[in-house]
């Protein structure tokens, strides 16, 4: 199972849109009434062009499967939200039993452990208050993050789609028996 939001073609904006002299830094030719004047100064830019993509990976304390099958699905729609809600955008969130994937597009103004911790967090919460028998489920404390390029971006999908079956006890038809 997982959740998979359609890829945006081209980077995320944010602040509105550039133009090409801003991204370039051309220098931009203006005529007053003695005629023309050349003006040697970069352009500044108006808006904030962010194309930040990362992996993110964290497991479940101790790498306990606590995650079940029947209720995957909302947790991963779960994150998503919370992404969502901290101004980024789930691209992609799968996993396992004991662990969680997320591929993620950030805003200009999120850090990583900003947005890992909310995610945590907030997942944690809905976990206890959805299902009070686990009571004991927790993360790790640590997690992975991994820029993603452009030209990567279709593999690192597909990774994360491919959890389930990766992670599947060999005897059931798991990738490579792991």
């Amino acid at each position: 199972m997982r959740h998979c939001a359609p890829i945006a073609i081209g980077p995320a904006l944010t602040g509105g849109a550039m133009t090409p002299d801003a991204i370039s830094g051309t220098v931009m030719q203006q005529t007053d009434p003695r005629g023309p004047v050349l003006h040697h100064q970069r352009l500044a830019m108006r808006h904030t062009f962010v194309w930040v993509r990362v992996h993110l990976v964290w497991s479940t304390y101790r790498r306990h499967p606590w995650i079940e099958p029947t209720w995957q699905e909302r947790l991963y729609r779960r994150l998503a939200g919370v992404a969502r809600r901290k101004g980024a955008i789930a691209l992609c969130v799968g996993g396992a039993r004991d662990h969680v994937h997320v591929y993620v597009s950030f805003a200009a103004h999120t850090s990583v452990a900003y947005l890992v911790d909310a995610l945590k967090a907030n997942s944690s919460r809905w976990i206890h208050q959805t299902f009070p028998h686990l009571r004991l489920f927790s993360w790790q404390k640590g997690y992975a993050a991994f820029s993603v390029c452009k030209q990567c971006e279709d593999r690192v999908i597909g990774y994360i789609r491919s959890q389930e079956a990766r992670h599947r006890p060999a005897r059931e038809g798991g990738v490579d028996g792991s």
